[in-house]
């Protein structure tokens, strides 16, 4: 097992969250050789990493939308180390979270950990602090541990890969542009190249932010993307939310042609009425 390891995290604003997950970084018993920080923002004053006592790398894309796919894998090229830890930008991660990550990881291998949901952004990243204000996901709390599951649980959140299998893969595909399944299409393509996924009994903390059940802020992203996966894979991602743009009269889903059509953008007042409190 090698202790050299580098950290990707992708970012459009979120600058209060990323100096918490940088407070938190700093606190961890292995601390990364360097970290790539991709910016999906315009490069102004603001984009200022916090400082810090590891080899910080800021990287700007300069796009209005969210290219998630192409900031990831824009994040491992400029990675110094063939082990790469991706870590969203919303986490807060335990100070044993690198660690025990890295001792399971190897090849064949993608390696991830559990999530709990703060209810609001911190000032800080002092997860010990913290860890007792926040919640298990109901749905995720229980996955088995240190053993293979099924890759569709897999989540973009946190997780452990090595260049090697990030390659064999050719990273995240981007032919999705903006919100939704490209992390889904990343796992079916480790899925088919028989990688496998494990969880560590260890903890990110989530911090809040603005969401919607279901996202229809995201409403013609999710609908592109979701034809997009379904050419490749023969069945339709996200399809919980999508039945429920579907009765909103937003998207027409034809479950035989395995594609979704995108009817009208929703309304402000649409949008609002699907505001989740939830801190998950």
């Amino acid at each position: 097992m090698s202790h050299k390891f580098s950290v990707v995290t992708i970012v459009k604003g979120r600058h209060q969250q990323l100096a918490n997950l940088i407070h938190s970084i700093e606190n961890s018993t292995l601390r990364p050789t360097d970290m790539v920080v991709v910016w999906m923002d315009e490069k102004n004053s603001h984009n200022v990493t916090p400082t810090m006592s590891f080899l910080t790398k800021n990287v700007y894309m300069q796009s209005t939308g969210l290219p998630l796919a192409k900031a990831r894998n824009t994040g491992v090229k400029n990675a110094q180390q063939n082990n790469v830890i991706f870590i969203d930008v919303d986490c807060i991660c335990s100070p044993t979270l690198f660690e025990n990550l890295l001792t399971k990881l190897t090849h064949k291998l993608v390696v991830s950990a559990k999530a709990k949901y703060l209810p609001y952004v911190p000032c800080n990243g002092n997860y010990e602090l913290l860890v007792e204000e926040a919640v298990d996901h109901p749905k995720r709390k229980n996955l088995p541990i240190n053993e293979n599951v099924d890759f569709l649980t897999f989540w973009s959140l946190i997780f452990a890969i090595n260049k090697r299998d990030f390659n064999k893969v050719n990273g995240f595909d981007e032919q999705f542009i903006g919100y939704g399944a490209e992390d889904t299409d990343f796992a079916m393509q480790c899925k088919v190249n028989n990688i496998k996924l494990n969880y560590i009994d260890d903890w990110v903390l989530h911090q809040y932010h603005d969401k919607f059940t279901p996202p229809i802020n995201y409403a013609e992203d999710i609908c592109n993307n979701a034809n997009t996966f379904a050419k490749k894979w023969q069945f339709l991602p996200m399809f919980g939310w999508l039945k429920k743009m579907a009765v909103m009269d937003i998207v027409k889903i034809d479950e035989k042609s395995h594609s979704v059509k995108f009817l009208k953008k929703p309304t402000r007042d649409e949008i609002e009425a699907c505001r989740s409190t939830s801190p998950y």
